[in-house]
């Protein structure tokens, strides 16, 4: 656990944390049932995008 302190610290474990979640989520779906929405959405929005951004956030503090 990061010190309350360090912003950039406490960023980072919930950036991991929250992957980590998302990527026990769709641990053995097949891609496709990755990509397809599960509820109707904005086409504008799509998760492997969310999953792009957060990973390039991620990557800038590891």
């Amino acid at each position: 656990m990061a010190d309350p302190g360090d912003t950039n610290a406490v960023l980072h474990d919930y950036l991991r944390s929250a992957r980590e979640a998302l990527l026990w989520k769709l641990d053995g779906l097949t891609e496709r049932e990755a990509r397809l929405p599960r509820i109707a959405t904005n086409p504008d929005r799509d998760w492997p995008a969310y999953v792009a951004k957060l990973t390039s956030i991620a990557d800038r503090f590891s």
